[in-house]
């Protein structure tokens, strides 16, 4: 069986709010229910420990971030 993508975003997102290298600072409506369709998530690591984090893993970052 294989986990939708879904899911797998969602669990990524999770771990990184764990480990605090992300927070969730938005997206809900009035009511302060968190809408998952349209999260507002902010990196709240160093652009130095992204770029080392990314080439520890060969992941291309430079382009993604502003």
């Amino acid at each position: 069986d294989t986990v939708p993508l879904t899911t797998q975003i969602y669990t990524q997102l999770a771990l990184l709010t764990a480990m605090r290298l992300i927070e969730l600072v938005g997206g809900s409506n009035e009511t302060g229910i968190i809408n998952l369709n349209e999260p507002k998530i902010r990196c709240t690591s160093s652009s130095d420990y992204v770029r080392r984090l990314a080439s520890s893993i060969d992941f291309k970052i430079d382009d993604l971030i502003l």
